[in-house]
């Protein structure tokens, strides 16, 4: 079973211990603060599953915490209950225009407390489990696109080097430059492939990619070593052994 961590903000002593006590015997493992600010310090070594907080509280008042979480990326996830004084209309309808997820009125019992906070917590264990799921397919759309996009500069690069490896003594001047060319070509699509790979791998680990100069491509021109010799050259060439 999944152990919960639940954030309650409540400035009231009473009110404070009454909400952890219904959540302590639910099985949730709850922390407690007296106001928003206090609410924020917590959250910095907290993985808060469920904020559960008063809107008219002192030094930070609920509607500038619930601002304050959800500025923050690694908490703007976090479902967001406040509390409300009873009558207080107007509480409910600036929560809702805020965004926040539910909202309970005091004062509430255990039942009502439990199937706000239940509801919520499955709806984020769902979201969390579809956003798990699209990650997972996109990192196969990634891996399959990027084995099919190696193999073909390869294939390129493979055939072409068997032919000049060969010999290539019947290809003209120009078509052995165009071989060239062509190896180098899928050197170049191979070397980006291995940028982006390398890119995907550290977002994947968190981690940034440092900047590199020799991501500018290599030069599309037919480099020295490329141009073909002539044949007196080539008559003179002692083969290595």
């Amino acid at each position: 079973m999944t152990q919960y961590h639940i954030l309650i903000v409540e400035d009231d002593e009473s009110m404070r211990e009454i909400v952890q006590d219904i959540l302590d015997l639910q099985g949730y493992r709850t922390y407690t603060a007296e106001n928003g600010q206090e609410a924020l310090e917590a959250l910095e070594w907290l993985r808060a599953n469920l904020i559960v907080s008063d809107i008219m509280m002192p030094v930070l008042d609920g509607y500038e915490f619930y601002k304050r979480v959800r500025s923050q990326p690694e908490w703007s996830h976090i479902p967001f209950i406040f509390l409300t004084a009873k009558g207080g209309r107007l509480d409910v309808l600036m929560g809702k225009q805020m965004g926040a997820d539910d909202y309970l009125t005091k004062p509430f019992n255990a039942e009502e407390l439990l199937v706000a906070v239940g509801s919520k917590l499955a709806i984020a264990e769902r979201w969390k489990h579809a956003h798990q799921r699209e990650i997972a397919a996109v990192k196969r759309n990634i891996l399959n696109t990027l084995n099919h996009e190696f193999r073909t500069p390869l294939t390129h690069i493979t055939t072409y080097s068997a032919v000049l490896a060969s010999g290539g003594g019947q290809l003209s001047q120009a078509d052995f430059q165009e071989f060239c060319q062509v190896i180098l070509d899928g050197s170049n699509r191979l070397r980006s492939l291995v940028r982006i790979s390398s890119s995907w791998s550290s977002w994947r680990q968190g981690r940034p990619r440092a900047s590199m100069k020799e991501d500018e491509p290599w030069s599309r021109a037919t480099p020295p070593w490329c141009r073909r010799a002539s044949p007196a050259t080539r008559r003179g060439h002692k083969k290595r052994v």
